[in-house]
């Protein structure tokens, strides 16, 4: 389910550009595998960042990805269009969220 929902990025504004996006790790039982998903969902639509280059952003400016400092920080110093985190609570449900520059963010999943 959040991977069909996060496949509306590479189809957003049609750009001839695939966006470039940033998949954060996952929290809570299944995070990774979630996480796969994403980017496997994602990986013909979109150019990817590294996560730990986002980790070494986040640690230089000592924010956390689920702040909107954090998110902002990101997505300035990387350029990235989207940065994608999230956590799985109870038995496959998925809450992921995404963020796009300016900053605002969408619930989906």
């Amino acid at each position: 389910m959040l991977v069909g929902s996060c496949l509306w990025l590479g189809a957003a504004g049609g750009q001839a550009q695939k966006p470039k996006v940033i998949v954060m790790d996952f929290a809570g039982n299944g995070g990774s595998t979630a996480r796969a998903q994403v980017v496997r969902g994602l990986r013909d639509q979109a150019t990817f960042e590294t996560r730990s280059a986002a980790k070494q952003v986040l640690a230089s400016q000592g924010v956390k990805i689920s702040s909107i400092a954090g998110r902002a920080a990101v997505a300035t110093e990387l350029q990235v269009d989207y940065v994608i985190w999230g956590r799985v609570r109870g038995r496959g449900a998925s809450v992921g969220r995404v963020t796009d520059l300016p900053g605002s963010y969408k619930i989906v999943g």
